[in-house]
């Protein structure tokens, strides 16, 4: 402002070389804002291609797992004819073991006795 003598600390009134270092400044710091900006936009990149890479493995993964898959009626299918299976099996195991329930209760003597009836029954012996 005219007539009045700039003050200790004014920022309004600085000499030429002060402003010239104070653009040289600012200058430098939006040139290093810059470069930051810069390597930010690098790592994001890199990141972002390494997330990609890792999303297209996984999809290609998911998709041999689709192949080799069976579809759910496949499958019910397969699980209704294995449970038929397996309870036949059990029923066969539980036969065996009344079989040899009942050889334990009669003894070797019983089983002969009855082999020998059974042969004289068919003719074979007399």
């Amino acid at each position: 402002m005219p007539g009045y003598p700039p003050e200790e600390g004014d920022d309004r009134f600085v000499s030429r070389r002060e402003l010239e270092q104070r653009l040289i400044a600012l200058r430098e710091l939006l040139h290093q804002k810059e470069r930051s900006n810069a390597a930010a936009l690098d790592l994001q990149a890199n990141e972002n291609r390494r997330r990609l890479d890792e999303l297209n493995h996984a999809h290609s993964i998911a998709q041999e797992n689709w192949a080799r898959s069976l579809p759910r009626e496949t499958f019910a299918s397969f699980q209704s004819e294995w449970d038929k299976w397996r309870s036949e099996v059990n029923q066969n195991i539980n036969t065996f073991r009344g079989g040899l329930a009942l050889l334990r209760f009669i003894g070797l003597a019983g089983l002969l006795a009855f082999l020998m009836e059974l042969l004289h029954l068919a003719g074979i012996t007399k």
